[in-house]
C-alpha cells in the first residue's frame, strides 16, 4: 500500500476504542477486551503508539509498559488526546492525499475499475478464492457487515480478468478487507491493492467486475 499503511490503521484500531473515549469506563472496558484485542498484539500497538508519541518510546525504553493486563499506564492515559488527535490529522492528510491522486488517474483507469471503486469493500470478510483460469481470480466475500449498503445484502463474488500479477498471502480465507488502493501501471491496466486484517492482496489486472 502506497497510501493506507498498517501503521495507521493499528493506531485507528486504539483510537476507535471506547477505553480512549470514556475514561471512567477504561478498566471494565479492559478487562473484557484484553484477550481478544490485545493480549497477542502488544507489540504492534506500541510501535504504533509510538509513531504517533515519540516520547513514549523513551518511556518503554525504561522497561515501563504502556499498558499490562489490568489495564492502560497512566501515562498512555493521560497522552490519549494527543494520540488520537495526532491520528487523525495524518488520517485526514493521508485520504485527501490519495483522493487528488485518483482524481488525476481516474480518467486512465479502465471504466471497469471506476464502476467498481464507487463502492467499497471495507469490512467485507474473504470465503473463498477460486482462479477458474491462468489469468482469472474469483473472491467470494460475505457483505453482511459492509459499512457501505451495496454490498450488505450478503455474499457477493469478484471476478478479475487480464490478471499479470497477483500478490496474496497464503491464506486470505476469514481474512477481513480493510482499505483499497488503486494505482496506474505499465504491465496492465490497474494495480489494484487491498490491505487486509493480516497481509495485504495486490492485483495487476485488465478487468475486474462484481458477479
Amino acid at each position: 500500500m502506497k497510501f493506507f499503511k498498517r501503521n495507521l490503521y493499528d493506531v485507528m484500531g486504539l483510537t476507535e476504542l471506547s477505553l480512549f473515549r470514556e475514561k471512567s469506563n477504561v478498566k471494565k472496558f479492559w478487562k473484557e477486551s484484553y484477550e481478544e484485542q490485545f493480549k497477542d498484539k502488544e507489540s504492534t500497538y506500541e510501535k504504533a503508539i509510538v509513531s504517533m508519541i515519540p516520547e513514549l518510546g523513551e518511556y518503554i525504553a525504561t522497561g515501563e509498559k504502556l499498558y499490562t493486563q489490568e489495564g492502560p499506564s497512566e501515562v498512555l492515559q493521560l497522552k490519549i488526546p494527543e494520540l488520537v488527535s495526532r491520528f487523525h490529522e495524518k488520517w485526514e492528510k493521508m485520504c485527501n492525499e490519495y483522493n487528488q491522486y485518483y482524481r488525476k488517474i481516474v480518467n486512465s483507469l479502465p471504466t471497469s475499475m471506476v464502476e467498481f471503486k464507487k463502492c467499497s469493500i471495507h469490512d467485507a470478510v474473504i470465503l473463498d478464492i477460486q482462479k477458474p483460469k491462468e489469468d482469472e481470480l474469483i473472491i467470494e466475500l460475505d457483505g453482511s457487515s459492509c459499512c457501505y449498503e451495496c454490498y450488505r445484502g450478503g455474499n457477493f463474488k469478484i471476478l478479475f480478468e487480464g490478471i499479470k500479477l497477483l500478490d496474496m498471502p497464503k491464506n486470505s480465507i476469514s481474512k477481513l478487507c480493510l482499505y483499497e488502493e488503486v494505482h496506474l501501471c505499465h504491465e496492465g491496466k490497474f494495480d489494484y491493492r487491498l490491505l487486509l486484517d493480516e497481509g495485504e492482496m495486490r492485483i495487476i489486472a485488465d478487468h475486474v467486475q462484481v458477479i
